[in-house]
């Protein structure tokens, strides 16, 4: 009960602090098309998200001694605007047309411009996208300027910004990249190490350079938001196949039309037979893949024990989570201590 409370508690801050930097920011018109844009990128950032980046942060932040608390809420927006601006990228990158249940930025854009007639819709649209997440890297520097910070902190946020969304690109890369070659497991952990996993320890690490911590509960704090972000990949990747849609926001298909080498399908290729390994070629990449497709292919990943493989790695990564906090019991808040260990679990039981 304490963990819902506490990220109830936050997630209200993070939505109103969102709410009134977009009002800020996104509300001067030049034409038509820019208040569609604007529009679009506040429906985007408002209208879905589980906030968990800036929640953990703010979290972690108080737990370690930050006093003002409002403030941190204000610079911790940077962590979800710049996961925001890497999903809409994303969703150009794997042309994917559902994001969180509705159309994805372009794909409402290509609609939009269908309806009026642009000439090539298509292209106009993942244009707006590619300037919308542009637009948000931005908009996540001016989240940390708006704090009350000294000007040092703000510099040590903003470089730290950099770094993740450098490392966050090089993870998009690897992602491509690992689609047309024979990927291992630790091509995939690096990958999802770079892509999810590091957003999560820049929100750490800030929040307790920001409230003063020792150097040795901020390593370890770190380490922790590591391992839970790579956790909460591989739970992603497992709800991508063996969730539901309605709770996911996105086509069970996504993943395997975009030929995602996923833990699931590494260890399945590693594992199956000459069928199975068929059966993976036959749907991976497929342009219209069938509910059929999908059940064939969730068959394979249960009977390969890939589906078991991937939930015993999300469990270690939660479990090794958990140890780090256990060093440091004692040395933080205990209420910090009982929330982040509750969160280890919820990370990797979650269904959405």
């Amino acid at each position: 009960m304490l963990l819902e409370l506490k990220m109830l508690k936050y997630q209200k801050l993070v939505n109103r602090e969102l709410k009134r930097l977009i009002e800020r920011y996104l509300s001067n018109y030049v034409s038509e098309w820019d208040k569609k844009f604007q529009g679009e990128m506040e429906n985007f950032i408002l209208e879905g998200g589980k906030r968990l980046r800036p929640i953990l942060a703010t979290i972690i932040y108080e737990g370690t001694g930050g006093k003002d608390i409002e403030s941190f809420v204000k610079l911790s927006l940077s962590a979800e605007i710049l996961h925001n601006s890497t999903l809409i990228h994303d969703d150009i990158i794997d042309e994917s047309d559902i994001r969180r249940g509705k159309n994805s930025f372009h794909k409402e854009f290509e609609e939009w411009f269908t309806k009026r007639g642009v000439k090539n819709p298509e292209k106009e649209s993942e244009g707006m996208a590619i300037l919308a997440g542009d637009y948000l890297n931005f908009l996540a520097l001016q989240s940390v300027l708006d704090s009350n910070f000294p000007d040092a902190k703000k510099l040590y946020t903003i470089t730290a910004i950099r770094e993740a969304a450098e490392t966050v690109i090089k993870g998009q890369i690897l992602d491509s990249e690992l689609v047309s070659m024979n990927a291992k497991e630790s091509d995939y952990i690096k990958l999802i190490e770079m892509k999810t996993a590091s957003v999560f320890e820049f929100a750490t690490k800030v929040a307790t350079i920001l409230s003063d911590a020792k150097p040795n509960i901020s390593r370890a704090l770190s380490q922790y938001a590591k391992n839970i972000g790579c956790a909460f990949q591989i739970q992603d990747d497992i709800l991508g196949i063996f969730g539901k849609q309605i709770e996911i926001g996105k086509p069970l298909t996504t993943d395997l039309a975009d030929s995602k080498k996923t833990i699931l399908i590494i260890k399945a290729y590693e594992n199956g037979n000459e069928s199975q390994r068929k059966i993976l070629d036959e749907v991976l990449g497929k342009t219209n893949i069938t509910s059929g497709d999908v059940e064939n292919i969730k068959k394979v990943l249960r009977e390969t024990q890939s589906l078991e493989y991937a939930k015993e790695l999300a469990n270690k990564y939660a479990n090794e989570a958990r140890k780090l906090l256990d060093k440091i019991e004692g040395k933080i808040s205990k209420d910090m201590y009982q929330i982040l260990c509750k969160l280890s679990k919820f990370i990797i039981n979650r269904n959405y």
